[in-house]
């Protein structure tokens, strides 16, 4: 399967052998979709993404255009704003719990945005 065959895939068409859509799930904290792509290869339609990271957003667009990109800060989007889905995936960011970011766990204001 080639990419645009893996991409027209991807958006809810039936699969060949169930005859079923694929799965969908929401995405957090979503980075360049790395997350994302693995939850594609594994039979999921991501259809919404949530990246605050401007630097990123380029990146996501490119790796998964058919996905909505949310660019707004995980802080301002409320509940009712997220598509329904079967699932929600994450990767929320690891600043607060690494070295950079001296260990500051959930005193950090970004070790607490998942919550």
């Amino acid at each position: 399967m080639n990419n645009t065959e893996e991409q027209s895939f991807a958006k809810g068409k039936e699969l060949k052998r169930t005859g079923k859509k694929r799965p969908s799930v929401v995405s957090f904290f979503a980075g360049c979709g790395g997350l994302d792509l693995g939850f594609v290869q594994a039979g999921f339609d991501v259809v919404w993404a949530n990246e605050y990271d401007s630097a990123i957003w380029e990146t996501y667009s490119y790796n998964h255009p058919h996905t909505v990109l949310d660019r707004r800060s995980i802080t301002d989007i409320q509940a009712d704003e997220v598509p329904d889905s079967d699932g929600i995936i994450g990767g929320p960011p690891c600043q607060s719990w690494s070295h950079a970011g001296a260990k500051r766990g959930i005193q950090d204001k970004r070790g607490q945005l998942f919550l």
